[in-house]
């Protein structure tokens, strides 16, 4: 596995990409589109594997609520509405932890197909695109 370190306004956040994949480009979506419009989220990693492309859009939160989900859900319809297709998709609620609303929150995680992954100084992609990939 190899470690790419990821900052922007979000903060920082170091992510784990599985070994066969390659690392095409990272951007730092608040610094990409500046504050005017809707926020989006704080990261996307565009990787290619042998036969796949794959786009990771990452939110990294506090307290993960609606808004966050939705945010994900928004970029990823904005993103194929530019003609970018081919992808898959890999969306990801980094967050500090869950409190109330845990079992709603997680609920509507699953229904939007978005992984959730407790922050910690590492986000592992390994598991998490294992995960929705079989989804």
């Amino acid at each position: 596995m190899r470690a790419v370190e990821l900052r922007g306004r979000g903060g920082r956040l170091k992510v784990l990409v599985p070994d066969g994949l390659d690392v095409v480009d990272v951007k730092a979506l608040d610094e990409l589109y500046g504050p005017q419009g809707p926020r989006r989220p704080d990261f996307a990693l565009l990787l290619r594997g042998k036969d796949r492309r794959y786009l990771v859009i990452i939110e990294h939160t506090g307290r993960p609520n609606r808004d966050d989900l939705e945010r994900l859900d928004h970029f990823v319809e904005e993103f194929r509405r530019r003609g970018s297709t081919g992808y898959v998709v890999i969306k990801v609620l980094h967050h500090a932890g869950l409190r109330s609303g845990k079992a709603l929150l997680v609920r509507m995680a699953r229904r939007a197909h978005v992984e959730l992954s407790k922050c910690s100084d590492t986000l592992n992609l390994e598991g998490l695109m294992r995960r929705g990939l079989q989804r």
